[in-house]
Formats: C-alpha cells, structure tokens, sequence
C-alpha cells in the first residue's frame, strides 16, 4: 500500500504498523487519546513517507515529528540516513493542535511545502523551526500561537533555519500576533536568492519591526508583496527603507504591491498612501513610491480619490500598471476619479469595492464609457467588491 487515509483510531493506529511502503497519508480526523500513539506507530513504519496531511489531528503531529527525528535517540531515517517526506499539511479547524520544541527540532532536508495553520508552537530560546530546510520551496503558517517557556516573545531565532532555504520562493504568514519579526540580522537576506512572493498579514511583530522591513526591502528577487498597513507599519518600512542606504534592492524589482486595512476600527486610516502626500513632520514625503519603479499591479483597500490623484501625479512610472484595485472609499462615478486614472494609459484591470447603493442613480454604461475612455486599453472594470455582488 503506497497511499492511504482515514480517522483514525485503535484499528487505524495497529494497521499503520503493516505498512512500510506507504508514502502519501492523510489523517482526517482523530480520537484525543490514540492521536500521540497513531503518530509515533506512522514515523516508525512508514520510513518512506513523502507526504503527510493532518487536520484535526490533535498531537499527532507533534508525536510524528518527534519520533521521526526530534527525540534523538528515536531519530527514524530511510536507508540512504535522510528523511524524504517532501510536503507537510498540519491543519486544524477545532482547537489549536500543539508542537513542541522536540518536533521543531526535527530535519526536513527534503521538504518542498510546509503548511501549518492553527497551531500552538511552544518553544525554548534556542529553538529553530525544524533543523534543515535545504529544498523547501514554500512554507505557510497561519494562525501560530507561539509560547516560549523563559520569555515574554517568541524569540526571534526562530527563522535561523531559513539561512539555508536558498530554494525558497514563498512565505505566507497570517493572523499570528505573537510570530516575531523576521530580521534580516537573524536572516541574511543574500541567504535566500529565491525568494520572490512574501504575504504577511495580522503578524503586527513582524510588520511593526524595521528589521522585518530591512529583510524585505534587501531581498534580491522579491516581486510580489502583500502586507497589512497601519501608521506603525508606515513608519518602519520608510525608516528602514532609509536605513538601507542604497542596498534596497526589492522597490525597484516590485511588480505587485497589495496593501491591506489592518484591523476593523471604523473610520481607521491604515494605507500606504498617506506616504504620498507629504507628512506635518516628514522631509521625504513618498518616499516608498519613488522607489517602485516597476510596478504593474497594485492593490488598495483603504484609499480615497485624493489618494488616487497622489498616486497618479506621483507614481515614477504611471505608464507600467495594468492592474489597480481600489477600496470601498473610491467610487467609480467620482468623476475626479477618471481624470486621474487617465495617467495608467496602459491599465487592462481596474476593480472598486463599491457599494451596490451608491451605483444604483448611475448607468453603468455611462460609466464605463468614461473610464475606457481615461483607459484606452482597459479590459476589464469591475464597479462592484465580491463579498458586495
């Protein structure tokens, strides 16, 4: 048998034990009080493994990894001394499943994908996130709730296992308050030359950090960047920007920039935007745009129509973007707004999240006859947000 899944309980858990080709297991599901017992019998049978997806599996997880490489003296290896599972899924929609320090001390040194999402990480101040990431490509961690057992934070050693993820091309971090800053003092950015897409969002550690920032604005091949905003993230990332002295790399090799609201505080003011315009105090107002010279899509859920006319009167290359979407605060029948977006000759995608009420004394014809005329080369608009339609 190469492939199996199931819910497991006691019969599961004793088959597991007779099944030394397996290579692709899926756990869906668990009982609490074999869940240990089902991951430690998997580690030491199946030595094969590639793949392995578990959702809602309690500890098993944690016992799996443990055994297959964090207890040490239980270290469980393939015939050529490595471990050869490529892709790692630890999902959870009931409770948080836990990972201890010992499963964290595990080598990945063939993994392609690690997704973990709700998940309670306790660690101590030397702990890494696995030992070896030699050929990980992405790694996705989404609602991590991380406990370290001397310190008030997470320590910010855990990403020094990613100095040597020269393969690395994606990171997502999402909705965990509690991950540290990902400083470029902890990781070289040099170190990860792959490095293309990076989402970080509800992580205020890391957004917060002019670390986290010098790490992203050094990166040699970042691309595709999706973060939260507020004013503190505002001011760590110009601070660092500055701070980089001519070694920012990643502004000018840009080509996708989403900048989500942080938070739901009504009336919140959380865009990058405000850069544009010049600050009471600043002598470097827009700062960051001038720096993103080749960008060809752009995102901007909280912005207005003086932020549009910022963004067109300042943007060093209006005439690369093809894509711009624009928050609930921008209406498609502003007709400032059009006159704006005349500078985008080459805009293909335009989308607002407006309110379906606020379109209903306008004709839409009308109204997309005076965009495309703003925009010859417009493909498509849409008038309405997804989550409003």
């Amino acid at each position: 048998l190469v492939s199996f899944g199931a819910f497991l309980n006691e019969t599961e858990c004793d088959a597991l034990t007779l099944m030394p080709n397996l290579k692709h297991f899926q756990a869906v599901g668990c009982r609490r009080e074999t869940a240990a017992e089902c991951g430690a019998a998997l580690a030491t049978a199946a030595r094969n493994l590639e793949v392995l997806a578990a959702t809602t599996c309690d500890d098993f997880a944690d016992s799996f990894l443990r055994r297959r490489g964090g207890d040490g003296k239980n270290a469980n290896t393939n015939d050529t001394g490595s471990f050869p599972l490529r892709h790692l899924q630890v999902l959870s929609i009931r409770e948080a499943c836990p990972l201890t320090a010992a499963a964290l001390a595990a080598s990945l040194p063939e993994a392609l994908s690690i997704h973990i999402s709700s998940a309670a990480v306790f660690v101590k101040p030397d702990t890494t996130l696995f030992r070896s990431f030699r050929e990980l490509r992405k790694l996705v961690l989404v609602m991590i709730r991380v406990d370290c057992d001397s310190e008030p934070r997470a320590p910010a050693g855990l990403w020094q296992s990613l100095r040597a993820t020269a393969n690395l091309e994606e990171i997502h971090f999402g909705h965990s308050e509690s991950l540290p800053p990902l400083s470029d003092d902890v990781v070289p950015p040099e170190s990860v030359p792959s490095l293309r897409c990076v989402t970080i969002r509800g992580c205020p550690q890391m957004l917060h950090d002019e670390g986290t920032w010098r790490f992203l604005w050094r990166l040699p091949r970042l691309c595709e960047l999706t973060v939260d905003c507020d004013a503190d993230v505002e001011h760590a990332a110009v601070e660092a920007l500055r701070g980089c002295a001519g070694h920012a790399s990643a502004p000018a090799r840009l080509s996708s920039l989403a900048l989500h609201r942080r938070g739901y505080t009504p009336g919140s003011r959380a865009s990058f935007m405000r850069l544009m315009r010049a600050p009471r105090r600043s002598r470097a107002p827009r700062a960051l745009l001038a720096a993103m010279a080749g960008l060809r899509v752009l995102r901007l859920e909280d912005c207005s129509a003086a932020d549009v006319s910022a963004l067109a009167t300042s943007s060093p290359r209006p005439e690369l973007l093809e894509e711009l979407a624009l928050g609930d605060s921008v209406s498609a029948t502003d007709p400032e707004v059009s006159v704006h977006l005349a500078r985008f000759r080459k805009l293909r995608v335009l989308s607002f999240d407006s309110d379906p009420r606020a379109l209903e004394s306008s004709d839409p014809v009308t109204v997309l006859e005076t965009l495309t005329r703003a925009c010859p080369s417009l493909r498509v608009v849409v008038l309405v947000g997804p989550l409003r339609a």
